[in-house]
């Protein structure tokens, strides 16, 4: 079990969201200042100097994949957003192979500047999810690494252009509390905030 918290932080942690899905997603892009059409769409999603820091050590990953939001009818001027899959994998020395996939669904917004000039809008992304890693780096714990959210976590981006996101960098909002199974509660918190203008905490 980890006895100690383990702070997985995003430093420097970016992620471009571009609309390419296979058959079946919607893929094409509406028009800039469109309100979104409901249905979902696929976004290729990656995360580029994902610190996780346990035991006093930090450790950095790179992540590339998947996201798929289901866009709800919009009531007014918010659109409810549902992530429904979140597939990312990625590998380091420390780590191994790792991936993070969505545990259960989670609730989103997007929340337009008005139904005349919809953008910029603010775009809320829920995430819930499995991190697995091959190795586990950290002082303690047990092999293969096994970490999983408790709630869901809020991915943020203020001032969005256009729906879908096309290069977009969003920012985690606060920590995302992550337990190990039958361990104490871990804290994936985005640090980078200070140091980075944008950033997108993918988990």
């Amino acid at each position: 079990m980890i006895r100690r918290l383990l702070a997985a932080t995003t430093a420097a942690c970016a992620s471009l969201l571009v609309a390419a899905g296979p058959s079946g997603v919607a893929t094409a892009q509406p028009a800039p200042r469109q309100i979104p059409e409901p249905g979902p769409v696929e976004l290729h999603t990656e995360v580029r100097g994902a610190v996780i820091t346990c035991d006093g050590e930090s450790f950095t990953l790179d992540l590339t994949g998947t996201t798929v939001i289901d866009v709800g009818v919009a009531n007014g001027t918010v659109v409810a957003l549902t992530t429904t899959r979140l597939d990312l994998a990625g590998s380091s020395p420390d780590f191994g192979a790792v991936t993070i996939t969505a545990s259960g669904a989670a609730d989103g917004q997007l929340r337009l500047n008005s139904l005349l000039d919809p953008y910029p809008a603010q775009m809320d992304v829920g995430i819930r999810f499995v991190l697995e890693a091959e190795l586990n780096p950290c002082a303690t714990g047990s092999t293969p690494l096994v970490l999983e959210t408790s709630a869901t976590g809020t991915l943020s981006n203020a001032d969005l252009a256009h729906f879908p996101p096309d290069g977009e960098l969003f920012e985690l909002r606060e920590a995302i509390v992550l337990t190990p199974p039958g361990g104490d509660p871990a804290v994936l918190q985005d640090y980078s905030a200070a140091s980075m203008p944008t950033t997108y905490a993918v988990l």
